[in-house]
């Protein structure tokens, strides 16, 4: 479905789907895609200065569409704006 070398993604970490939209986070880069079903890229984040490399974890999005992200080596959870597709 996605081809994460071609996105720039080095180390997929976590999934969520919404709405016909996956997000998939990056543990490498600290950076959440936004692809849609057929694989392309529509747009993503990057959370790499406000947690440290290889920390992004599990993703999960709420019936509002608000993104959160778990910080494993920080032992939080942010919530933060999705990607917009």
């Amino acid at each position: 479905l996605v081809d994460g070398t071609a996105l720039g993604m080095e180390q997929a970490s976590g999934l969520a789907l919404r709405e016909g939209v996956l997000y998939v986070g990056d543990r490498a880069t600290g950076r959440v895609h936004a692809v849609d079903l057929t694989g392309v890229q529509l747009d993503w984040v990057d959370l790499s200065s406000r947690i440290e490399p290889g920390s992004l974890g599990a993703l999960e999005l709420d019936a509002a569409g608000r993104l959160y992200v778990a910080d494993v080596m920080g032992h939080r959870v942010l919530r933060v704006a999705p990607p917009t597709p």
